[in-house]
């Protein structure tokens, strides 16, 4: 299996260019067979997003805390991986 990935460098989060630009690495790396992954991604929104985009293996930054509030959305990160990869 051949990977490519990504780090998180600080990017603003609220430029639109930024989920374009994730968007486009998934579909790059899927066309070419690629087993996509991305680290330090900033937030769990990021985290979800590249989930459904088709990056195959995501990690969050170290910080992040499980969120334990009742009806709070909780996931585990295997489960964000695709079929087959």
């Amino acid at each position: 299996m051949r990977w490519i990935g990504f780090a998180w460098a600080g990017e603003d989060l609220e430029d639109p260019a930024v989920m374009d630009a994730i968007t486009r690495f998934a579909e790059k790396a899927a066309r070419d067979g690629l087993a996509a992954y991305a680290k330090d991604l900033p937030n769990r929104n990021f985290v979800l997003a590249a989930g459904s985009l088709g990056i195959n293996h995501v990690f969050a930054k170290p910080h992040m805390k499980p969120i334990t509030d009742p009806g709070s959305l909780v996931f585990r990160i295997e489960n964000l991986v695709t079929a087959g990869a």
